[in-house]
């Protein structure tokens, strides 16, 4: 097998090249920025996880998500039914639909 260096030349040409992309990096990076968001911000992220002491104990709470979802039955409870599944969510305290 043939190892492959890394042997750049050093010629007339890469230093104008060189010397250019350093002259023009920071006009470029003055220039505004093409994509901006218009989206409106939230604030901080919540994080994660919580941690807490209880006694001797150091407790952590982990957050697996936090999205909300319309109708609940079609993407989980796909073993039981409707009615089922529904009367789980208000055992558990929450909206049935």
């Amino acid at each position: 097998m043939s190892k492959t260096v890394f042997n750049p030349e050093l010629n007339r040409r890469t230093l104008l090249t060189a010397g250019t992309s350093l002259l023009a990096a920071p006009l470029l990076s003055a220039l505004p920025s093409l994509a901006n968001a218009k989206a409106p911000f939230l604030g901080a992220s919540k994080p994660t996880f919580y941690r807490f002491k209880l006694g001797n104990f150091e407790i952590t709470t982990i957050s697996d998500g936090g999205a909300i979802i319309d109708k609940v039955f079609p993407i989980f409870g796909a073993n039981a039914s409707e009615k089922e599944v529904e009367a789980l969510l208000t055992d558990n305290l929450m909206p049935p639909k």
